[in-house]
């Protein structure tokens, strides 16, 4: 039986759109850690139907497709859809076990127990015994070299198609029945069953290799052929290599039975990979294999199929545990994984002869040197395991400031400095030697402190140094001592003299983290929480977010010397051309243009932590910046790395709910209401840097910014001729977006048409001309009169009713949107999610001890400070789509659609900090001394069934555990309802 039948999930396929070309390549780079890794995973909770992942393949068009116990699954780096008996009648079984393209873009879906499917020109076609397969139940497909497909059954042995239309059974003599694997070779075609290994040469020879001809077992799981010519082989124990005629048995480090190899695979580098069934991922090294297991991060430890995608990513399927991906990132981040005694670390200083010296939080001095970290503690005379900051003399002597004084090397160890001077006890942020030779330290709370002739001598408030607190120095081309202090703005000292500048200098803020001196001789300052500050020609101006930094908290600025700062942030690190920064500080240009790296370029977390050594320019031309979870390594050619390739397309196209057929020019019924455009980027890579924007030409006189998110809506156009435009591209610079379109058509109401419209027409002209003729004067006078009238009520009643629907939905006190309003979102956002499949996160917001807060300061300052948060929380929540709702009281809901929980987590502990730095004191509270809230989140993807109040509930939920974990705090909670 074959059936052909038209496939509605895929309309507009005519419109893909190349962005990039298609050579882009950025495989993962040979001789990283598996955990230096960007490692993200999906499962049920992200999107993905069924987490048992049997297969993969990419398509022309960059879909990546995957076979699972549930069916056939699309994947665009964003969103998950779903092929199967439920919505495709084409399919008769969703147990999909092996996924082809072959060379000519057709994808081949083998199933158990429903045949083998095609899908060609988005149409499937399914093909069973009727037309020719020995079995229903295929277990691989495999296109050779020559084009030939070869379908591998269950127990019935082998089939072959020439022309993808006919098939017929391999008349050859095959050990065994069920085909497990198949491989080619210069040998020939390798086909291996429960029962042996077949080699079917060119000349049509055959030749079988069982346990007697030096296989570790007869059992086949897996063939593969590398590229140096020798065939890998997999059976029920153990991993085999055939070279030269003679099978080898190789050793997987395997400890606990878990060396049955169930998939492998080489990269464009050369690496080769293998799926093991309970020893998670391994690659091969120098000297045996490394694993990546649940461990470290993976979903699963038992492995069922590898696949690399035209970006380079390795993805990994998984037995329960999903879909896992490695890719290259432009970070790499080390820790404990990598040698590192603590991940939280607060230092990184390049010593004269290139090695690299790491200051962390409790784990003491690492040195790292060709490769290797040794860590040096107070058992090599440290007098404090935790290192703030770092410094080479001229003399080549290494200082090291600690929490409990500062040390120098001495041989192999260190020794205290000074141990009768108030230094020795203190904590030493900042190490600077200047021109002279004289080193500088600056402390918490004790000042700054001058080493010369072996003896201390302190500066401090009493002297007019800004604050006792010196976070970090510089000296700059004039000799002058620049010192950042903390909320006591920057300090001056030149010829003996001090003088600081403040906010009533011009700067920003007066909590200085970072400094930098230009080759014009600015000083740059980078503040915590007023952005970046130039000093040039004796005046400050600042550059922050509302110019587009992507941060106003400044830990560190580091010069790349191609024309770019580098900046480290509590949000991850962020790059900017300096000739924008000058234009922006000298008023010249509107917004700066940041380059914003994550998690998905490679960090562990975004925090990074400042002071004196918090970020350096190697001499090997890297970047170093410490993080809360590891030491950062940006390469030299990071920014050179272009973007992914991707290809814009319209996926599908919904009016009343239901969807369109496919075809190039859309011709909508009059009346259609409730339009909605799918479209995407296939960007397995990045996706979600992208951001999209699109309108209706002719109809929208702007382009509507959507941000991640993927589809269009209008509510109802008018009768005519419309173009739909949509683009894509990474970042906040529109410059680099590609475009995809397409022609839509509404017809018009009977009473909209041409013919009508002029008959209309033409009896009010006979009519008014009438009118005139007759009582010209009186009309003229009447019309006047009226037409002033219309028009004074006319805007009295709108503007009455433009009040009445503020008040619908705006809460009078906060300007946030009411209760109403939140329940009416909510509501059209989980049907949005379940039309999209894509999560929806909600929180619960509390102030606490609110009710205390009133009863100290009164209910006006109440009032001031629920707008307060109200405008902050505003401000946070600027992504399209994000709803701000006074739920009542002093709690506030948050919806955050195509959020996960992740995202959803990190979005809430960031309102948490913005709320806690508003600094607003609060008497009555017994979590801090300024107000605090506590954040209860929850997020899934809504299903049919689902009512709006099981979010409400798992968000307050969460909120009630906040409260009781001590409140000032965020907590998640799962989603639990009744169908």
């Amino acid at each position: 039986m074959r059936l052909q039948i038209k496939q509605p999930a895929f309309p507009f396929s005519c419109l893909c759109l190349l962005l990039v070309c298609s050579s882009w390549v950025s495989a993962l780079t040979p001789g990283k850690a598996l955990t230096q890794y960007v490692h993200s995973s999906w499962q049920n909770v992200h999107g993905l139907p069924q987490n048992t992942v049997n297969s993969f393949a990419q398509t022309g068009d960059g879909y990546l497709w995957m076979g699972t116990l549930e069916g056939l699954v699309r994947f665009d780096g964003a969103r998950f859809t779903l092929f199967n008996t439920r919505n495709q009648p084409e399919f008769a079984h969703n147990f999909v076990v092996s996924l082809l393209v072959d060379s000519q873009n057709r994808l081949w879906i083998s199933t158990s127990g429903g045949g083998l499917l095609k899908m060609q020109n988005q149409q499937f076609t399914r093909y069973t015994t009727q037309d020719g397969l020995p079995s229903d139940h295929i277990s691989i497909v495999f296109e050779d070299s020559r084009g030939k497909i070869w379908i591998g059954t269950d127990g019935a042995g082998l089939a072959s198609t020439e022309d993808g239309e006919t098939f017929l059974s391999a008349a050859v003599d095959i050990p065994g029945t069920s085909i497990s694997a198949i491989a080619e070779s210069g040998a020939g075609l390798w086909i291996g069953t429960e029962a042996g290994l077949l080699l079917l040469r060119r000349d049509k020879s055959r030749i079988v290799f069982t346990q007697a001809d030096g296989l570790s077992h007869s059992s086949i799981r897996a063939l593969y052929s590398d590229n140096a010519g020798a065939l890998w082989v997999s059976t029920d124990l153990g991993l085999d290599k055939l070279e030269h005629g003679r099978f080898t048995p190789i050793d997987l480090n395997a400890s606990r039975g878990d060396d049955t190899v169930l998939a492998m695979l080489q990269d464009r580098d050369g690496e080769f990979w293998l799926a093991t069934d309970g020893g998670g991922l391994k690659r091969r090294e120098e000297y045996g294999f490394s694993s990546f297991t649940s461990q470290l991060g993976l979903s699963n430890d038992t492995v069922l199929a590898l696949y690399e995608t035209t970006d380079g990513s390795l993805w990994i399927g998984t037995n329960l545990g999903g879909v896992n991906r490695l890719k290259d990132g432009r970070i790499s981040t080390y820790t404990t994984s990598e040698g590192l005694s603590n991940n939280f670390i607060r230092a990184v200083y390049e010593d004269s002869t290139g090695t690299l010296w790491i200051g962390t939080e409790g784990g003491g001095l690492m040195q790292y040197r060709d490769g290797r970290f040794q860590a040096f503690t107070t058992s090599d005379g440290l007098p404090d395991n935790s290192v703030h900051s770092i410094l080479e003399d001229a003399g080549g002597s290494l200082w090291v400031g600690t929490s409990n004084g500062l040390a120098r090397r001495s041989g192999n160890g260190f020794e205290m400095v000074d141990e009768s001077s108030r230094l020795s006890s203190g904590t030493v942020l900042a190490l600077l030697e200047d021109s002279a030779g004289t080193v500088w330290a600056g402390t918490y709370g004790g000042g700054l402190f001058r080493y010369a002739d072996g003896l201390f001598s302190s500066i401090t408030t009493e002297q007019g140094l800004g604050n006792n607190t010196v976070n970090t120095l510089l000296e700059d081309k004039l000799g002058r001592l620049w010192i950042g202090t903390r909320g006591g703005g920057l300090s001056r000292l030149a010829d003996g003299n001090l003088e600081t500048f403040t906010t009533a200098d011009g700067l920003s803020d007066d909590l200085i983290f970072a400094l930098y001196e230009d080759d014009t001789g600015s000083i740059w300052i980078g503040t915590y929480g007023g952005g970046l500050n130039r000093y040039k020609d004796g005046e400050f101006s600042a550059v922050t977010e509302a110019q587009g930094l992507f941060d106003d908290v400044i830990h560190r600025i580091v010069d790349d010397g191609r024309g770019r700062f580098w900046m480290s942030s509590n949000r991850g690190i962020f790059s900017v051309a300096k000739i924008e920064l000058d234009r922006a500080a000298d008023g010249e240009l509107d917004r700066v243009n940041p380059l914003v790296f994550g998690i998905e370029d490679g960090m562990k977390n975004v925090e990074c932590n400042g002071g004196s050594n918090a970020g350096i320019l190697g001499s090997d031309g890297a970047l170093w910046f410490p993080s809360v979870a590891g030491l950062l390594r940006v390469a030299p050619d990071a920014l050179e790395v272009e973007d992914p390739p991707l290809k814009l397309l319209i996926e599908e196209v919904i009016v009343g709910g239901s969807p369109l057929p496919d075809t190039n020019k859309l011709n909508l019924p009059a009346g259609a209401s409730n339009l909605e455009i799918h479209y995407t980027a296939t960007d397995l890579h990045s996706p979600e840097k992208l951001n999209f924007r699109y309108r209706m030409q002719d109809y929208d006189k702007d382009w509507i910014d959507a941000g991640t998110r993927r589809t269009a809506y209008y509510s109802q156009l008018p009768a005519g001729r419309y173009r739909f435009q949509v683009q894509a591209g990474y970042g906040s610079n529109l410059s680099n977006m590609q475009e995809a379109g397409a022609e839509l058509s509404v017809a018009p109401h009977w009473y909209e048409t041409r013919w009508l419209r002029s008959i209309f027409l033409l009896g009010l002209l006979l009519m008014i001309y009438a009118l005139y003729r007759l009582r010209i004067r009186q009309v003229t006078r009447r019309t006047l009169k009226l037409e002033r009238l219309v028009s004074e009520r006319t805007a009295a009643l709108e503007e009455a009713n433009q009040q009445l629907r503020q008040l619908s939905i705006e809460d009078g006190l906060t300007g946030l949107l009411n209760r109403r309003a939140f329940d009416a979102i909510l509501q059209d956002e989980c049907r949005r999610g379940e039309r999209a499949k894509v999560p929806l996160a909600l929180m619960m917001l509390d102030i606490d001890y609110f009710k205390q807060f009133n009863d100290i300061y009164g209910h006006q300052a109440g009032d001031t400070c629920l707008i307060l948060v109200a405008d902050t929380l505003k401000k946070a929540c600027g992504r399209a789509g994000e709803f701000v709702a006074r739920y009542g009281g002093e709690e506030i809901a948050i919806i955050l659609p195509a959020t996960t929980p992740e995202l959803a987590i990190q979005q809430a502990e960031n309102l948490r900090c913005r709320l806690w730095e508003l600094a607003i004191p609060h008497r009555g509270s017994d979590t801090a001394e300024v107000l605090t809230v506590s954040i209860g989140v929850t997020s899934l993807v809504p299903t049919t069934g689902m009512s709006p109040a099981a979010l409400v509930s798992a968000a307050d939920k969460a909120l009630y555990h906040a409260k009781e974990a001590g409140r000032n705090t965020v907590e998640f909670a799962v989603v639990e309802w009744e169908v």
